[in-house]
């Protein structure tokens, strides 16, 4: 989980600028997807 924390501030600042929803959807499974692989 701590490998991808340079990606949070971008994260965050997507989801402050969209506000649609399957937007911030789309977000956490992308970063699952990330957090997967690195695993």
């Amino acid at each position: 989980m701590g490998k991808n924390n340079f990606l949070w501030p971008y994260l965050n600042n997507f989801a402050l600028h969209n506000s649609c929803f399957d937007l911030l959807i789309i977000l956490c499974l992308f970063d699952i997807v990330l957090v997967s692989a690195f695993l």
